[in-house]
């Protein structure tokens, strides 16, 4: 998911990365504390394909709602291994490679 957000950064697109801990976790406090007005997509790996991650998809969902910003998920890594409801995690978009 990265290439595609530098490719859009080239474009002027403002790119905010939000890091995860040492473990591999991410607090969503940290999502919203960068969020501006002119926020218009939240992206987020469901989990990492580095450390197995699972990632809060569902606390990342109901931020994207409360602020009205559409939510991409990356489902590369979870997409038939872990259940994935869109409506329920608030999901927009989904990638998941064929």
């Amino acid at each position: 998911m990265w290439r595609p957000l530098k490719a859009l950064e080239r474009h002027g697109v403002a790119v905010t990365a939000v890091p995860c801990a040492a473990g591999g976790t991410l607090a969503p406090a940290y999502v919203e504390a960068v969020l501006r007005p002119e926020t218009r997509l939240i992206t987020l790996l469901h989990a990492s394909n580095v450390l197995g991650t699972i990632l809060p998809v569902v606390e990342i969902g109901a931020l994207a709602r409360k602020y009205g910003i559409l939510f991409l998920v990356d489902a590369a890594q979870t997409a038939g291994a872990y259940p994935i409801d869109m409506a329920a995690m608030n999901i927009d978009l989904q990638f998941h490679p064929q």
